[in-house]
Protein backbone atom coordinates (compact mmCIF):
# COMPACT_ATOMS: atom_id res chain seq x y z
CA UNK A 1 0.00 0.00 0.00
CA UNK A 2 1.06 3.88 -0.32
CA UNK A 3 2.25 4.14 3.39
CA UNK A 4 4.45 0.87 3.23
CA UNK A 5 5.92 2.46 0.00
CA UNK A 6 6.49 5.55 1.57
CA UNK A 7 8.29 3.99 4.31
CA UNK A 8 10.77 2.23 2.08
CA UNK A 9 10.96 5.24 0.18
CA UNK A 10 12.44 7.57 3.75
CA UNK A 11 14.62 4.23 4.81
CA UNK A 12 16.09 3.79 1.60
CA UNK A 13 17.38 7.59 1.34
CA UNK A 14 18.45 7.68 5.06
CA UNK A 15 20.16 4.31 4.44
CA UNK A 16 21.97 5.91 0.94
CA UNK A 17 22.08 9.12 2.89
CA UNK A 18 24.25 7.22 5.63
CA UNK A 19 26.59 5.06 3.52
CA UNK A 20 27.36 8.60 0.90
CA UNK A 21 28.30 10.42 4.55
CA UNK A 22 30.50 7.42 5.58
CA UNK A 23 31.83 5.75 2.55
CA UNK A 24 32.31 9.16 0.35
CA UNK A 25 32.43 12.65 2.40
CA UNK A 26 33.71 11.93 5.68
CA UNK A 27 37.33 10.65 4.49
CA UNK A 28 37.24 14.09 2.63
CA UNK A 29 36.00 16.06 6.03
CA UNK A 30 32.76 16.98 4.09
CA UNK A 31 29.07 16.91 5.36
CA UNK A 32 26.18 16.00 3.08
CA UNK A 33 23.33 18.47 3.42
CA UNK A 34 21.22 18.18 0.27
CA UNK A 35 20.77 14.49 -2.14
CA UNK A 36 18.73 14.19 -5.18
CA UNK A 37 17.94 10.72 -7.15
CA UNK A 38 18.58 12.00 -10.72
CA UNK A 39 18.94 10.21 -14.39
CA UNK A 40 20.67 11.12 -17.04
CA UNK A 41 19.66 10.31 -21.00
CA UNK A 42 16.47 8.42 -22.05
CA UNK A 43 15.16 4.72 -23.23
CA UNK A 44 17.51 1.72 -22.52
CA UNK A 45 20.71 4.28 -22.00
CA UNK A 46 19.10 6.42 -18.71
CA UNK A 47 21.73 6.45 -16.04
CA UNK A 48 20.68 6.72 -12.26
CA UNK A 49 22.91 8.47 -9.82
CA UNK A 50 23.16 11.34 -7.09
CA UNK A 51 23.55 14.67 -6.69
CA UNK A 52 25.05 15.86 -3.49
CA UNK A 53 25.48 19.46 -1.60
CA UNK A 54 28.18 19.40 0.78
CA UNK A 55 29.52 21.64 3.05
CA UNK A 56 33.59 21.44 4.08
CA UNK A 57 34.57 20.93 7.74
CA UNK A 58 37.42 23.37 7.30
CA UNK A 59 37.69 26.93 8.84
CA UNK A 60 37.12 28.49 5.61
CA UNK A 61 33.85 27.02 5.08
CA UNK A 62 33.22 25.87 1.28
CA UNK A 63 30.20 24.18 -0.57
CA UNK A 64 30.65 21.66 -3.59
CA UNK A 65 28.22 19.61 -5.67
CA UNK A 66 28.96 16.70 -6.30
CA UNK A 67 28.22 13.96 -8.90
CA UNK A 68 28.08 10.26 -7.32
CA UNK A 69 27.40 6.76 -8.82
CA UNK A 70 28.41 3.21 -8.19
CA UNK A 71 30.93 1.87 -10.88
CA UNK A 72 29.08 -1.77 -10.77
CA UNK A 73 26.90 -3.16 -8.32
CA UNK A 74 29.80 -4.45 -6.38
CA UNK A 75 32.00 -1.43 -5.83
CA UNK A 76 31.56 1.67 -3.73
CA UNK A 77 29.79 4.38 -4.45
CA UNK A 78 32.39 7.22 -6.00
CA UNK A 79 32.60 11.00 -7.13
CA UNK A 80 32.32 10.96 -10.72
CA UNK A 81 32.33 15.28 -11.35
CA UNK A 82 32.56 18.02 -8.55
CA UNK A 83 31.75 21.98 -8.66
CA UNK A 84 32.07 24.47 -6.54
CA UNK A 85 29.26 26.33 -5.44
CA UNK A 86 30.95 29.37 -6.27
CA UNK A 87 30.92 28.18 -10.11
CA UNK A 88 27.20 27.47 -10.18
CA UNK A 89 25.38 30.41 -12.76
CA UNK A 90 22.32 29.10 -12.69
CA UNK A 91 19.46 26.86 -11.08
CA UNK A 92 16.64 26.43 -13.43
CA UNK A 93 13.41 24.67 -12.22
CA UNK A 94 12.26 24.54 -16.08
CA UNK A 95 9.11 24.61 -15.00
CA UNK A 96 6.90 26.22 -11.99
CA UNK A 97 4.57 23.43 -12.05
CA UNK A 98 5.12 21.73 -8.34
CA UNK A 99 4.52 18.19 -9.94
CA UNK A 100 7.44 18.80 -12.59
CA UNK A 101 10.71 16.73 -12.06
CA UNK A 102 13.46 18.56 -14.78
CA UNK A 103 15.62 20.95 -13.89
CA UNK A 104 19.28 22.37 -14.76
CA UNK A 105 22.22 23.18 -13.18
CA UNK A 106 24.18 25.56 -15.69
CA UNK A 107 28.01 25.84 -14.09
CA UNK A 108 30.14 26.43 -17.78
CA UNK A 109 28.60 24.38 -19.28
CA UNK A 110 24.46 23.20 -18.95
CA UNK A 111 23.44 20.22 -17.58
CA UNK A 112 20.16 18.66 -17.48
CA UNK A 113 18.84 16.38 -14.61
CA UNK A 114 15.06 14.27 -14.06
CA UNK A 115 15.10 13.96 -10.16
CA UNK A 116 13.01 10.84 -9.50
CA UNK A 117 11.01 12.93 -7.55
CA UNK A 118 9.14 16.26 -7.82
CA UNK A 119 9.92 16.11 -3.81
CA UNK A 120 13.54 15.45 -4.08
CA UNK A 121 13.74 17.97 -6.49
CA UNK A 122 12.22 21.18 -4.18
CA UNK A 123 14.09 19.92 -1.71
CA UNK A 124 17.72 19.89 -3.42
CA UNK A 125 16.70 23.36 -4.88
CA UNK A 126 15.76 24.44 -1.67
CA UNK A 127 19.45 22.85 -0.31
CA UNK A 128 21.47 24.94 -2.63
CA UNK A 129 18.98 28.48 -2.32
CA UNK A 130 20.28 28.36 1.72
CA UNK A 131 23.43 27.31 0.90
CA UNK A 132 24.09 30.35 -2.04
CA UNK A 133 23.00 32.94 0.72
CA UNK A 134 24.79 31.70 3.65
CA UNK A 135 28.16 31.02 1.84
CA UNK A 136 28.02 33.42 -1.55
CA UNK A 137 28.05 37.36 -1.39
CA UNK A 138 26.61 39.65 -3.13
CA UNK A 139 27.35 39.20 -6.95
CA UNK A 140 28.13 35.47 -6.80
CA UNK A 141 24.99 34.42 -5.65
CA UNK A 142 23.26 32.53 -8.72
CA UNK A 143 20.06 33.00 -10.55
CA UNK A 144 17.31 30.90 -9.72
CA UNK A 145 14.78 30.99 -12.77
CA UNK A 146 11.08 29.19 -13.48
CA UNK A 147 10.80 28.66 -9.03
CA UNK A 148 8.59 29.77 -6.54
CA UNK A 149 10.70 32.67 -5.39
CA UNK A 150 8.26 33.27 -2.70
CA UNK A 151 8.59 29.95 -1.07
CA UNK A 152 12.10 29.78 -1.36
CA UNK A 153 12.46 33.57 0.96
CA UNK A 154 9.80 31.51 3.17
CA UNK A 155 12.17 28.69 3.16
CA UNK A 156 14.96 31.28 3.87
CA UNK A 157 13.42 33.37 7.04
CA UNK A 158 12.93 29.91 9.11
CA UNK A 159 16.34 28.91 7.59
CA UNK A 160 19.10 27.40 10.68
CA UNK A 161 22.27 29.26 10.23
CA UNK A 162 23.61 26.23 12.52
CA UNK A 163 22.84 23.32 10.19
CA UNK A 164 25.37 24.80 7.65
CA UNK A 165 27.95 25.36 10.37
CA UNK A 166 31.65 24.34 11.11
CA UNK A 167 30.92 20.74 12.50
CA UNK A 168 33.57 17.91 12.49
CA UNK A 169 33.28 14.97 10.33
CA UNK A 170 32.67 12.94 13.37
CA UNK A 171 29.95 14.63 14.64
CA UNK A 172 28.48 14.57 11.11
CA UNK A 173 28.39 11.06 10.46
CA UNK A 174 27.02 10.52 13.97
CA UNK A 175 24.00 12.57 13.15
CA UNK A 176 23.61 10.82 10.12
CA UNK A 177 23.81 7.29 11.63
CA UNK A 178 20.79 7.45 13.90
CA UNK A 179 20.40 4.25 16.06
CA UNK A 180 17.28 2.22 15.58
CA UNK A 181 14.61 0.94 18.19
CA UNK A 182 13.76 -2.46 18.88
CA UNK A 183 10.17 -1.96 17.42
CA UNK A 184 12.02 -0.03 14.67
CA UNK A 185 14.23 -2.84 13.58
CA UNK A 186 11.37 -5.56 14.41
CA UNK A 187 9.62 -3.39 11.51
CA UNK A 188 12.51 -3.25 9.52
CA UNK A 189 13.28 -6.83 9.19
CA UNK A 190 9.81 -7.45 8.72
CA UNK A 191 9.73 -5.27 5.78
CA UNK A 192 13.01 -6.42 3.63
CA UNK A 193 11.56 -9.95 4.44
CA UNK A 194 8.05 -9.14 2.43
CA UNK A 195 10.20 -7.34 -0.13
CA UNK A 196 13.04 -9.68 -0.91
CA UNK A 197 10.53 -12.01 -3.03
CA UNK A 198 9.52 -9.12 -4.64
CA UNK A 199 12.84 -7.82 -5.72
CA UNK A 200 13.81 -11.31 -7.01
CA UNK A 201 10.83 -11.48 -8.87
CA UNK A 202 11.17 -7.73 -10.39
CA UNK A 203 14.70 -8.69 -11.28
CA UNK A 204 13.61 -12.20 -13.26
CA UNK A 205 10.97 -10.22 -15.08
CA UNK A 206 13.19 -7.77 -15.96
CA UNK A 207 15.61 -9.87 -17.32
CA UNK A 208 12.51 -12.05 -19.28
CA UNK A 209 11.81 -8.59 -20.59
CA UNK A 210 15.54 -7.82 -22.19
CA UNK A 211 15.33 -11.24 -23.32
CA UNK A 212 12.13 -10.52 -24.69
CA UNK A 213 13.02 -7.05 -25.90
CA UNK A 214 16.03 -9.03 -27.90
CA UNK A 215 14.21 -11.29 -29.40
CA UNK A 216 11.93 -8.34 -31.22
CA UNK A 217 14.88 -6.73 -32.20
CA UNK A 218 16.14 -9.93 -33.73
CA UNK A 219 13.29 -10.42 -35.63
CA UNK A 220 12.64 -6.41 -36.55
CA UNK A 221 16.41 -6.83 -38.15
CA UNK A 222 15.11 -10.35 -39.98
CA UNK A 223 11.97 -8.35 -40.81
CA UNK A 224 13.76 -5.61 -42.46
CA UNK A 225 16.37 -7.72 -44.80
CA UNK A 226 13.48 -9.63 -46.11
CA UNK A 227 11.66 -6.59 -47.01
CA UNK A 228 14.70 -5.01 -48.85
CA UNK A 229 15.24 -8.60 -50.90
CA UNK A 230 11.22 -7.82 -51.48
CA UNK A 231 12.08 -4.65 -52.68
CA UNK A 232 14.83 -5.25 -54.93
CA UNK A 233 13.12 -7.78 -56.47
CA UNK A 234 9.62 -5.50 -57.31
CA UNK A 235 12.52 -2.50 -58.07
CA UNK A 236 14.00 -5.34 -60.62
CA UNK A 237 10.34 -6.34 -62.13
CA UNK A 238 9.30 -2.73 -62.30
CA UNK A 239 12.72 -2.60 -64.10
CA UNK A 240 11.62 -5.45 -66.78
CA UNK A 241 8.09 -3.62 -67.44
CA UNK A 242 9.88 -0.18 -68.20
CA UNK A 243 12.10 -1.81 -70.65
CA UNK A 244 9.45 -4.13 -72.21
CA UNK A 245 7.14 -0.68 -72.32
CA UNK A 246 10.26 1.06 -73.78
CA UNK A 247 9.79 -1.62 -76.83
CA UNK A 248 6.28 -1.30 -77.37
CA UNK A 249 6.42 2.14 -77.84
CA UNK A 250 9.45 1.95 -80.31
CA UNK A 251 6.91 -0.42 -82.53
CA UNK A 252 4.30 2.12 -82.08
CA UNK A 253 6.76 4.69 -83.54
CA UNK A 254 7.40 2.17 -86.34
CA UNK A 255 4.04 1.35 -87.12
CA UNK A 256 3.15 4.94 -86.92
CA UNK A 257 5.90 6.04 -89.27
CA UNK A 258 4.36 3.21 -91.91
CA UNK A 259 0.50 4.56 -91.65
CA UNK A 260 2.22 7.96 -92.11
CA UNK A 261 3.54 6.50 -95.79
CA UNK A 262 0.29 4.78 -96.45
CA UNK A 263 -1.58 8.03 -95.93
CA UNK A 264 1.02 9.87 -97.58
CA UNK A 265 0.68 7.67 -100.82
CA UNK A 266 -3.55 7.55 -100.67
CA UNK A 267 -3.45 11.24 -101.05
CA UNK A 268 -1.04 11.16 -103.99
CA UNK A 269 -3.15 8.96 -105.61
CA UNK A 270 -6.67 10.48 -105.00
CA UNK A 271 -4.62 13.92 -106.42
CA UNK A 272 -3.85 11.85 -109.45
CA UNK A 273 -7.48 10.30 -109.61
CA UNK A 274 -8.91 13.95 -109.67
CA UNK A 275 -6.56 14.54 -112.75
CA UNK A 276 -6.90 11.95 -114.45
CA UNK A 277 -10.83 12.49 -114.20
CA UNK A 278 -10.21 16.24 -115.42
CA UNK A 279 -8.61 15.25 -117.83
CA UNK A 280 -10.85 12.81 -119.39
CA UNK A 281 -13.40 15.59 -119.20
CA UNK A 282 -11.19 17.70 -121.01
CA UNK A 283 -10.49 15.01 -124.00
CA UNK A 284 -14.65 15.01 -124.38
CA UNK A 285 -15.39 18.22 -124.33
CA UNK A 286 -12.53 18.59 -127.35
CA UNK A 287 -13.88 15.81 -129.18
CA UNK A 288 -17.31 17.12 -129.11
CA UNK A 289 -16.24 20.42 -130.32
CA UNK A 290 -14.18 18.33 -132.96
CA UNK A 291 -17.17 16.63 -134.39
CA UNK A 292 -19.17 19.27 -134.29
CA UNK A 293 -16.05 21.11 -136.77
CA UNK A 294 -16.37 17.21 -138.74
CA UNK A 295 -20.01 17.73 -139.94
CA UNK A 296 -19.27 21.02 -141.42
CA UNK A 297 -15.84 20.37 -142.34
CA UNK A 298 -14.86 18.39 -145.98
CA UNK A 299 -11.70 17.79 -144.81
CA UNK A 300 -9.78 14.06 -144.19
CA UNK A 301 -7.17 15.89 -141.89
CA UNK A 302 -10.06 17.02 -139.65
CA UNK A 303 -11.21 13.23 -139.59
CA UNK A 304 -8.27 11.70 -139.01
CA UNK A 305 -7.81 14.16 -136.10
CA UNK A 306 -11.15 13.16 -134.57
CA UNK A 307 -10.04 9.47 -134.91
CA UNK A 308 -7.02 9.99 -133.18
CA UNK A 309 -8.52 11.57 -130.17
CA UNK A 310 -11.90 8.85 -129.97
CA UNK A 311 -8.70 6.24 -129.85
CA UNK A 312 -7.03 8.86 -126.70
CA UNK A 313 -10.66 8.47 -125.34
CA UNK A 314 -11.28 4.77 -125.58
Amino acid sequence: NRSSDLVDISMTTTSIRSTLQADVFSPDRERLVGLVLVTTGGGRKKKQQYLCATVSSEQTQQAFIHKVKKPSEKEPYKKKTSWKLQDLREVDGRDPNPNNCDFDLRFEKVFRWSADQASEKKAFVVCLWKLCHKLLGKGKKPEFVNVNKHKLEEQLRTFDPSRFGNTSAPAAVEEAYQELTPKEEADLERILTTCNSSIGNAEAFTDTLMEQLDSLDMVNRMTILNSEKEVDALLKTMDDALSELNKVDHEMETYDCLLQEVRDAVEEMDDKDKQLRIEDENYKRLLEEVESLVVFSPFDQVKCLCACLQEKLD
